[in-house]
């Protein structure tokens, strides 16, 4: 089975330990949709001497109780508030994004110009024309030495 229908059967424990005002609140087409789609051979227990954070619960498992948090059990207001979080937390990750994985145009020719002067071959060859040669370079340089 999939870590999605193991992370049904751990949202279902979870929720479980609602008050019932609460679970009340999870329409029985849901409640359904878990007992329908989670793995029949799954056992997932609490550890009730952990918090809820220490928990080994899956990433998915996560996202259900965070769908229905915000679907069923906000009110109007919190659950915009909560949308809010959600929206700001995402902008925050892509910033951090882009300032890991984006190289500046300028920096990237710097990188270049670099590797130009520390390596005596082009930037344009092809990878394995480069390797190819560096290979050949490096057994003709330890073959002379041996020999003298």
């Amino acid at each position: 089975m999939s870590n999605f229908s193991k992370s049904l059967v751990e949202a279902e424990v979870l929720l479980n330990q609602l008050d019932l005002k609460y679970k009340d609140k999870i329409p029985n087409s849901f409640w359904m949709y878990i007992k329908e789609n989670k793995d029949k051979n799954y056992q997932f227990y609490i550890d009730f001497n952990k918090t809820l954070e220490n928990q080994s619960i899956m990433s998915d498992t996560i996202a259900i109780l965070t769908y229905v948090n915000i679907e069923y059990l906000l009110s109007d207001k919190q659950k915009n508030y909560f949308k809010q979080i959600i929206i700001e937390e995402q902008k925050i990750a892509e910033l951090k994004k882009k300032e890991k994985y984006s190289i500046d145009v300028f920096e990237k020719k710097q990188i270049e110009k670099n590797l130009n002067n520390n390596f005596p071959i082009s930037i344009n060859e092809k990878w394995y024309i480069k390797l190819t040669n560096k290979i050949k370079n490096f057994i003709k340089n330890n073959i002379k030495g041996r020999a003298h």
